[in-house]
């Protein structure tokens, strides 16, 4: 895997999108040519600004170990 050989941390979105979908029935991709769409922009925001959330409470906490190694 290309982010574990580089010491790089990967956001699968497939699962929240997923799970979104299932909730809402709203798409994140236009479909003309299969880009995020404004949804879409929104929710990997707010997925995004979780994750940095929390990583930074990690890091404040002290429980800074890298979740890919």
């Amino acid at each position: 895997n290309v982010c574990a050989k580089n010491e790089l941390e990967l956001i699968d979105l497939t699962n929240p999108f997923h799970i979104d979908y299932l909730k809402h029935h709203k798409r994140f991709n236009s479909e003309i040519d299969g880009h995020w769409n404004e949804y879409g922009h929104e929710k990997v925001a707010e997925i995004l600004y979780h994750y940095l959330m929390k990583d930074r409470n990690k890091k404040e906490t002290g429980d800074t170990h890298k979740i890919l190694k």
